[in-house]
């Protein structure tokens, strides 16, 4: 009886320590996904700025240039 009592509580352990060992083989590859994430996150801000500064540059410069057709038309281009 004793000896049945051993061999369970020694495989009880064997146990506990298999599930610590699974459990943080998940918190490291769920720690790995979430950086993974931010750097890719990280990734798309930068590209989402530079077409955003961009398609400004571009609004800038039709505005400019509408402005320019306007006092061309109107006689008040300055040439």
């Amino acid at each position: 009886m004793a000896d049945q009592s051993a061999h369970l509580s020694h495989k009880a352990g064997e146990a506990a320590g298999h599930a610590q060992e699974r459990k943080e083989d998940v918190v490291h590859a769920a720690q790995d996904a979430a950086g993974s994430a931010q750097h890719d996150a990280g990734g798309l801000v930068q590209q989402a700025g530079a077409q955003v500064q961009q398609i400004a540059q571009g609004a800038t410069n039709a505005v400019k240039g509408a402005a320019d057709a306007v006092k061309n038309a109107t006689g008040m281009g300055g040439k």
